[in-house]
């Protein structure tokens, strides 16, 4: 993580992204950056304090008993991290927010300024819009479809970067399929025209409704 001391694009970034809706006027808040493949937070890196995606990609995702790794979000918008800790104290982290690509983020310290922040009824209906957002992401996974076709879809229009599918193997194993399961699938909706294929292993939505 790294500190961007740059005030004017702080308060352009809070702008763009609606963040006056709470009392921002005299709160500590500092603008960081996150290189690609840094993680935000860990099980050991907990979100102690609130920090908003403002730029880049992220994927949250936990890691399975059995070392397999499950993917819970990913996001291009405003994602706020932090919010299930702030609402839950001392919650232990169990998921993993890795930047997909460079990422800045408005990071507000909560414990020196917790009073304040939970009085602010801007900042907590941002905070339950957040939550609520999340469990309907949740509650559109992969039991929502029934299909291994349904799935996939779901899964490079939510939680690929750009619609563009790139790891064969960890989106076989997302899936529950097979990697010559999730080959034969991808060919088959290339010809459809569902998706193109940009180069080996890779694929993307096309945008289009093909029924």
């Amino acid at each position: 993580m790294h500190l961007i001391q740059d005030p004017a694009r702080l308060k352009a970034l809070l702008a763009r992204h609606d963040l006056g809706a709470f009392q921002t006027d005299g709160l500590d808040m500092f603008l960081v950056r996150f290189d690609k493949g840094e993680f935000l937070t860990h099980p050991l890196k907990p979100a102690h304090d609130l920090m908003f995606v403002v730029e880049g990609q992220v994927a949250i995702y936990m890691i399975r008993s059995d070392g397999t790794q499950y993917r819970i979000s990913s996001s291009g918008d405003l994602l706020i991290l932090g919010d299930v800790e702030f609402a839950v104290e001392n919650l232990d982290g169990a998921f993993f927010t890795e930047a997909l690509t460079t990422v800045t983020a408005v990071l507000i310290p909560v414990a020196p300024q917790q009073e304040r922040l939970r009085q602010d009824s801007g900042l907590l209906r941002l905070l339950l819009a957040s939550l609520a957002g999340k469990l309907q992401q949740l509650s559109h996974g992969e039991a929502a479809y029934a299909t291994l076709e349904e799935r996939l879809l779901h899964y490079i229009a939510y939680f690929c970067p750009e619609g563009r599918l790139t790891r064969m193997g960890e989106t076989a194993s997302q899936l529950h399929c097979s990697t010559r399961q999730l080959q034969r699938l991808l060919r088959r909706l290339t010809e459809k025209g569902v998706l193109r294929r940009l180069s080996k292993g890779c694929y993307q939505l096309t945008g289009e409704d093909h029924g």
